[in-house]
């Protein structure tokens, strides 16, 4: 079968924008990332000051995400790649889902909070829009490879400079300028993203693998086994509609008699050898309660059974208010539900919840249709990332928050939701015979 290469020979004549990647990259790291993150005993910090930042905003944050809404707003008035348009039901479907969190302000408990939020939110979309009009398939795979293995090597050489970097010491985990659960997130992005340029390019290609297998190596450090669940998921999802159906049986068939065969020779102990494995060698957390996740939920469901549809605003639940109350029966200051379907509820009600999973499951279907038709691995790429956010938000809440992540998802929700190909660029879709 033949592939579309994204780094063909005259996608590799296209000029790559850096200083756009570089910007991207810079937002999101004032943002949300702290050289000094990993001097944090246990990464926790007190409920108070979670409230009191909650209530008082980050003057930084604003201003930062501001100028990503004027990057998105020239973006949008100069001629690009694409041209904007409405694809279909998936394009409907997102504005439905913004224009119900906008109006999640007329209900909300805590308006002001509500408010900063839509605006985060907005500037978001308006920077969505400007990169899905100008960017490839090729320059987003590379966008989010050159950040994401920017925030890995800035994080090692925060450690290495504050000396917090041990990796054999005993309950070590990888943190760098985040906490070790979205650094996960980040060392996947890299996994994914490193394996994804790999595969389509025809030159460095095995730089572009060595980062995916730093990045795996740096994901086992991190200890978070959500991000590495989901991410060697979203990783066969990738390879999946690659492979061929007798390709794709071969493996399944192999797999099988290994792990038949490895009970057999090995018994109980590979039993707890594998619970360790699961566990990432992690014991300083109740497994049955998932890191003390599922107390938080119980509470978290009582609240939104009192506002089943419309909840309490956008990622305004957690007010300074609810933050206490629910640091003084979990013992900790949560300031999310560490799950982005909980948070939805909580935030924008069952109409937000439904049409929020509504439109990763759309994204997955275009994104097959699109690779179905074109051969082209990026949109492969597409459905794992899709996948992997499903997954990943089972246990965390980052897909739904001011974060790099969320903001990958919605530059490929814009390409495939707004946008269509203007022919003013060689096109990326060329089959490699």
């Amino acid at each position: 079968m033949n592939n579309v290469a994204i780094l063909d020979s005259r996608s590799r004549n296209a000029k790559v924008p850096w200083g756009t990647f570089v910007l991207l990259a810079a937002v999101f790291f004032i943002t949300n990332h702290d050289l000094f993150f990993s001097l944090i005993e246990g990464y926790m910090l007190p409920s108070e000051i979670v409230a009191a930042s909650v209530s008082e905003g980050n003057l930084v944050r604003r201003v930062t995400f501001s100028m990503l809404g004027l990057f998105g707003v020239v973006g949008l008035m100069r001629r690009g790649r694409n041209r904007l348009a409405f694809n279909g039901g998936l394009s409907w479907l997102i504005l439905f889902y913004f224009v119900w969190a906008s109006l999640s302000i007329v209900w909300a408990d805590d308006v002001a909070l509500t408010f900063r939020r839509l605006m985060v939110m907005w500037m978001l979309c308006l920077g969505a829009l400007a990169v899905g009009k100008h960017f490839s398939l090729r320059d987003i795979i590379l966008w989010v490879f050159f950040t994401a293995t920017a925030y890995l090597l800035i994080g090692v050489a925060c450690e290495i400079v504050l000396g917090t970097f041990r990796p054999f010491a005993h309950g070590y985990r990888f943190a760098g300028s985040l906490l070790p659960n979205p650094q996960g997130l980040n060392c996947s992005l890299l996994l994914l993203t490193g394996i994804a340029a790999g595969r389509a390019a025809k030159r460095g290609r095995w730089f572009f693998l060595l980062c995916a297998c730093v990045g795996l190596v740096f994901l086992v450090l991190t200890r978070s086994r959500t991000a590495f669940a989901s991410g060697i998921a979203a990783l066969l999802v990738y390879w999946a509609p690659m492979s061929s159906r007798s390709r794709k049986v071969a493996w399944l068939l192999g797999i099988s008699i290994g792990v038949c065969l490895l009970l057999l020779l090995v018994g109980d102990p590979l039993f707890t050898a594998l619970r360790q494995g699961i566990l990432l060698g992690r014991t300083d957390s109740d497994t049955l309660s998932l890191t003390g996740r599922i107390p938080l939920w119980k509470e978290c469901l009582d609240y939104a059974a009192r506002r089943p549809l419309q909840g309490y605003g956008y990622n305004s639940f957690f007010t300074p208010s609810h933050i206490a109350e629910i640091a003084a029966t979990q013992g900790w200051g949560a300031f999310q539900g560490h799950s982005a379907y909980l948070e939805l509820l909580l935030n924008t009600g069952m109409v937000g919840m439904t049409s929020f999973v509504l439109i990763l499951i759309l994204g997955i279907k275009e994104s097959i249709a699109r690779y179905r038709v074109s051969l082209n691995p990026g949109y492969a790429w597409f459905i794992a990332i899709f996948a992997f956010s499903m997954l990943h938000s089972v246990l965390e809440a980052m897909v739904v928050t001011a974060t790099m992540f969320s903001f990958v998802v919605m530059v490929l929700l814009a390409h495939l939701g707004f946008t269509v190909s203007s022919g003013l660029h060689t096109p990326d879709l060329e089959r490699r015979r």
